[in-house]
């Protein structure tokens, strides 16, 4: 299980997809940092994500699966809100 992280507050742009998981995803290429604004409602920061695997999220067949399956619990995280 990753370790959670802490950092200082970042800025990440917003972008909306269309899954039952999340409603939008981010990424802040200066820190590595991928952004997930939950359908629940909760923001999480997963830590020294690479860009192409927040592309391939983003571009997922199935948004849920792929975060679970190459996201979660692979890199540090920490709750944002």
């Amino acid at each position: 299980m990753p370790n959670k992280i802490k950092k200082a507050k970042i800025e990440i742009k917003k972008q909306h997809v269309n899954s039952s998981t999340a409603e939008a995803l981010g990424y802040d290429e200066k820190t590595k940092t991928l952004r997930v604004w939950f359908t629940t409602g909760k923001i999480y920061d997963y830590a020294n994500v690479p860009k192409t695997r927040f592309e391939t999220l983003l571009y997922a067949p199935s948004i849920g699966a792929y975060f679970n399956r190459s996201i979660k619990g692979i890199y540090p995280y920490k709750q944002v809100n």
